[in-house]
């Protein structure tokens, strides 16, 4: 697991982290509004060394945007873009850093719903999607770099204060998990196929606290973690485990096939075409 040693001081984590499987690092936000990204090796177990007299490396900053102190943004791996894509927040603008590439570069800048204190930014291993929004819109985008506006969020992710939302996924199903801010929480399914949401089929066990969730695909399932009052390092603190869909035991879920390449041949002229 990466240690404080060499991340340093990281406040406000939200969605700031992300993991590429096939390189094996994971990667952070440096700081909740800093434009630096830094890199852990998760097979040597520490952060990259520029030089010997530097105990970690950091992706170069991304000075693309305009906002200084953006806050509170998304981030994930899009395998299919080989990409670490993120949304800082502050600009309306999400980019993307390609490790064969060692840049960073604007996907699309100016989008309406995406400048407020909390993004969030989620990759879909089911439908090779990622979906990202705010408090007041959401956006798809796909490999080839495409941006589809969504529309609103199907439930309030922001009541200001600290109080968020979770936007997670069902890595059998590919549906969202999604996760009202404040008390009590109230529970939908998303699916992004056809941009629409369904109550949840059964209840929270939990009402109220900090909630986040991750999908673990070696079981099909979804964990979340919920956090309320109390003292100590981890007060009162749960973990639940949630199955939405039923797994089926011949696929495997941590490596789902590939998307086909994209079609760019040109078309070939019809023959013994017929016009009545």
């Amino acid at each position: 697991m990466p240690t404080k040693a060499g991340l340093g001081i990281a406040m406000h984590g939200y969605d700031h982290h992300a993991v590429d499987p096939s390189r094996g690092y994971f990667y952070t936000r440096a700081d909740y509004n800093s434009r630096v990204f830094k890199r852990f090796n998760i097979q040597t177990a520490d952060w990259s060394s520029l030089s010997s007299d530097v105990p970690w490396s950091s992706l170069p900053s991304n000075n693309l945007y305009s906002y200084g102190n953006a806050c509170c943004g998304g981030v994930d791996y899009f395998p299919e873009m080989d990409a670490l894509v993120v949304l800082p927040g502050g600009d309306g603008g999400i980019y993307r850093y390609k490790e064969n590439v060692g840049n960073w570069e604007t996907l699309r800048e100016g989008l309406i719903g995406v400048s407020s204190t909390f993004q969030f930014l989620e990759y879909n291993p089911v439908h090779k999607v990622v979906v990202f929004g705010g408090e007041n819109n959401m956006y798809k985008l796909t490999r080839d770099g495409t941006v589809e506006d969504l529309g609103s969020p199907p439930l309030t992710l922001y009541l200001g204060a600290g109080s968020q939302g979770v936007f997670s996924m069902d890595p059998v199903s590919g549906d969202y998990l999604v996760l009202s801010a404040g008390s009590p929480k109230s529970f939908r399914i998303y699916n992004v196929l056809s941009n629409s949401s369904t109550p949840a089929p059964a209840p929270l066990p939990f009402t109220n606290g900090v909630v986040v969730a991750t999908p673990i695909c070696t079981y099909g399932i979804t964990t979340f973690i919920t956090c309320g009052s109390g003292s100590g390092n981890f007060p009162d603190c749960h973990m639940w485990l949630y199955k939405h869909s039923d797994p089926n035991p011949t696929i495997d879920y941590c490596n789902a096939p590939p998307l086909p390449p994209p079609d760019n041949s040109t078309p070939s002229a019809p023959r013994s075409l017929r016009v009545k």
